[in-house]
C-alpha cells in the first residue's frame, strides 16, 4: 500500500507525512505544513502575539496613569471641600461665641 503524498500549504514541499493520522503539522485549521514552514509560521504568530501584548501593556499603562491623575484630582477636590467646610464651621463657631 502506498502512502498518500502530502504537500506543505506554504511552500509546496513534501511534508514527509501522510495525513492527520501520520502526525501532519497544522496550526489551528491551517496546514498541513512541512517542518520548516510550521516552525517559521509558529514563530511569526508568537512574535505577532508579543507585539499585541506589548501594545496592550502600553494601553494599560496609559489607562493606569489616567486613573492616577483622576484620583489625585479627586483627592485634591475632597481636600479643598473639607478645608472649606472646616472654614465655615470655624466661622460659625467664632460667630456664635
Amino acid at each position: 500500500m502506498t502512502r498518500p503524498l502530502e504537500c506543505c500549504v506554504q511552500c509546496g514541499a513534501l511534508t514527509d507525512r501522510a495525513g492527520a493520522g501520520d502526525g501532519s503539522l497544522y496550526l489551528n485549521d491551517d496546514g498541513p505544513y512541512c517542518e520548516g514552514c510550521y516552525y517559521d509560521t509558529l514563530i511569526t504568530k508568537y512574535e505577532e502575539a508579543l507585539v499585541r501584548i506589548g501594545h496592550l501593556g502600553q494601553v494599560l499603562t496609559e489607562a493606569l496613569e489616567m486613573l492616577d491623575r483622576a484620583e489625585k484630582r479627586h483627592i485634591a477636590e475632597l481636600v479643598e471641600l473639607a478645608r472649606l467646610r472646616a472654614g465655615r464651621s470655624l466661622a460659625m463657631l467664632e460667630g456664635g461665641l
